[in-house]
Parts: C-alpha cells; structure tokens; sequence
C-alpha cells in the first residue's frame, strides 16, 4: 500500500502538547478581564491571533486549549452568556475571554506548582554546584598532602 508523502506546513510543524491549556490560561489569568477574545477577523484557531503569538503556539494548539478551558468550566466568553448577562462589547474583539471562579483559582494552584518547580530547579542547581565545589577542595587538599 503506498502512502502519499505530504508537506508539513508550519501549522504542522507545531504538536499540540498537553500543557498549553496552562499556558493560556495563566495568560488570561494575569491580563483579564477583557485583553483577550476573538473576533470576524482573527478567531482563536488562527496562528495571527495575538494570544498564540505571545505564546508562540499554533492557532490549532490555541484552539484546542480554549475548547478545553470552556468544557471544564474555567473560562466564559460570549459564547456562554445568556443575552441579559452580557458584558460591554470591546469594539476591537467580538467575544471576549474571563476568567471564572474556579478558572481564577486553577490558574492560581498551577502558578504555584510552577513556581514550585522552578524553585526546586534552583534549588538542584546549587545543590550541584556545592558538590562539585566540595570535590575540587577534596581534589586541591589531596594534591596538597601529596605533593
């Protein structure tokens, strides 16, 4: 059976990963309400919206995440509000993104076990760099008996 080889596009070239949700909504977390949406022109799975860029992630991968957030709940949009709750239109985006309640507090467990992560990063580093200081004195008290 032969298969066609296709040319991977630069939308291709970008895997969707299963962090990217993270990304956008840390994102929509620290510049919300109202930074962010989509509208006739760019809408979320178009590698030109200013979100994607800003994470250097694919339109697709984009959209994917922003389907995600609204399905669990952490998002809204207009997609989502009954007419009498809507907010004020931006006149530069159709349909904005805020964050929920548990949206806000998601962001908030996932910006601490980043934060924890990158502090333990920090913390293995030094660790590192105390044994190999240790090992050089060793090394340099031994040349010193020795020699």
């Amino acid at each position: 059976m032969k298969t066609k080889n296709f040319k991977k596009s630069k939308e291709l070239k970008k895997i969707p990963t299963g962090s990217n949700w993270k990304k956008v909504l840390l994102e929509i977390c620290i510049y919300s309400p109202h930074n962010y949406g989509e509208s006739h022109k760019v809408r979320f799975y178009d590698g030109a919206h200013p979100l994607a860029k800003k994470l250097k992630i694919s339109g697709y991968e984009l959209g994917l995440a922003i389907s995600f957030l609204r399905d669990h709940g952490l998002i809204k949009d207009r997609s989502q509000l009954n007419p009498l709750d809507e907010e004020p239109i931006n006149p530069y985006w159709s349909n904005m993104v805020s964050l929920t309640e548990k949206g806000f507090n998601v962001a908030l467990e996932v910006d601490k076990q980043l934060r924890d992560i990158a502090e333990k990063k920090r913390f293995e580093r030094l660790h590192l760099w105390l044994v190999i200081l240790t090992g050089l004195l060793v090394l340099s008290s031994l040349i010193n008996i020795f020699f």
